[in-house]
This record gives structure tokens, C-alpha cells and sequence, in this order.
């Protein structure tokens, strides 16, 4: 999908829906760019608290060694 978990997918639902309903694996894509870390972990506790755990996170953009570092801080895996 695009946007984050809790952007909308149609008039009545958000994107998470159906993230949850084709019950793959799922990987966090989110920007490098200010903010990331923030974004990213926002996005991350949006997935799990609706039972989705990703198997993985890509930072597309410019590589943010400080970005990548505090999301692995906060979140390893």
C-alpha cells in the first residue's frame, strides 16, 4: 500500500485492512528523509497494535546511518 497503515483505502476503510486481510508478510518501506525515525516507528507501533508484525524495514532514499541506527535502537529485530 502506500501512505502509512492509517491512511485511508477507501471511503470506509483504512489501508491496514486489507494488510491485515491478505495475512502475508509485510515490509515497512518508509522515506529516509527528516523525520524517519519518527515516522517509521509511528508506522511500526500502527502495524502491530493491528496484528501486524513486519518482517522487515526498508529505508528508500539517501542512507541515514543515524536513522538506521535509532530505529534498531528502539526497535531490533
Amino acid at each position: 500500500t502506500f501512505g502509512s497503515p492509517l491512511s485511508p483505502l477507501t471511503d470506509t476503510e483504512l489501508q491496514i485492512e486489507l494488510v491485515r486481510q491478505l495475512g502475508r508478510p509485510a515490509v515497512l518501506v518508509a522515506s529516509s528523509a527528516v523525520g524517519a525515525v519518527g515516522r517509521t516507528l509511528q508506522s511500526l507501533d500502527s502495524l502491530e497494535k493491528y496484528g501486524v508484525v513486519p518482517v522487515g524495514v526498508a529505508l528508500v532514499g539517501p542512507r541515514d546511518e543515524y536513522a538506521e541506527a535509532e530505529i534498531g535502537k528502539h526497535r531490533p529485530g
